[in-house]
């Protein structure tokens, strides 16, 4: 676990993204009035108010990390998720460009279910991609703006090259 050969850190959420959490703290502040204008209840008004914005602030502050050492792939978003492929485990490595919306139905970790089936989604942005399968027959889409060089560390990990 050593020999750390790739580390992407601080992959922010997509800006399309960030424009709906705002509008989520919007929603908060402008429900939280209204419940307490209608209701008269100030306190439900200010959790209902508080919750939302906190919400909001908490996946704004969200960062996703990659990291590549010498057996392995991990996958994260700390402390929410986290995911760990052996690199003994990969059986191919292509690079590709995601559209995140379209393909994928957004950003974060997602999974998505089609034709080639199920496949694996760790998506921050549309761009340049990596995608990685497995022996197990799973798929994974990885956005990386450097997925160049994300794709000739795998592939040397993985002993493909």
């Amino acid at each position: 676990m050593c020999d750390v050969r790739y580390v992407r850190s601080g992959l922010p959420v997509q800006r399309s993204s960030r424009a709906a959490l705002y509008g989520t703290m919007g929603h908060g502040v402008l429900f939280g009035g209204l419940i307490w204008l209608v209701a008269g209840d100030l306190r439900f008004g200010l959790i209902m108010a508080g919750g939302l914005i906190a919400f909001a602030l908490i996946a704004l502050l969200l960062r996703g990390r990659l990291t590549v050492d010498a057996d392995r792939l991990v996958i994260a978003v700390p402390p929410v998720f986290r995911k760990v492929i052996a690199l003994s485990e990969i059986v191919d490595v292509r690079l590709g460009e995601i559209n995140s919306v379209a393909e994928v139905g957004g950003t974060g970790y997602r999974r998505v279910y089609g034709t080639g089936g199920a496949k694996r989604a760790f998506v921050h942005e549309a761009g340049p991609s990596v995608e990685v399968a497995t022996q197990s027959g799973k798929t994974y889409v990885i956005s990386d703006p450097n997925a160049e060089r994300l794709s000739a560390v795998l592939r040397a990990g993985a002993g493909l090259d």
